[in-house]
């Protein structure tokens, strides 16, 4: 899944993302706040979430 934000900002998320859809639909702000607001899901469904470095952010989530 890929979500581009107003502000120029991108989050890929790949994995078991079914679980995080509703926070990614729902999140609002900057990538930064997208990130959290996925990360936060992730953690509350047992998931593991991960993030690149570099380049366009690449978040992903799956089981642990």
């Amino acid at each position: 899944m890929e979500v581009h934000l107003p502000d120029g900002g991108r989050v890929i998320v790949t994995g078991s993302v079914d679980s995080v859809l509703d926070a990614v639909v729902h999140a609002s702000g900057s990538e930064a706040d997208v990130e959290d607001a996925i990360r936060h899901e992730a953690e509350e469904q047992g998931l593991s979430c991960t993030a690149s470095s570099r380049g366009p952010r690449t978040l992903v989530v799956g089981d642990r």
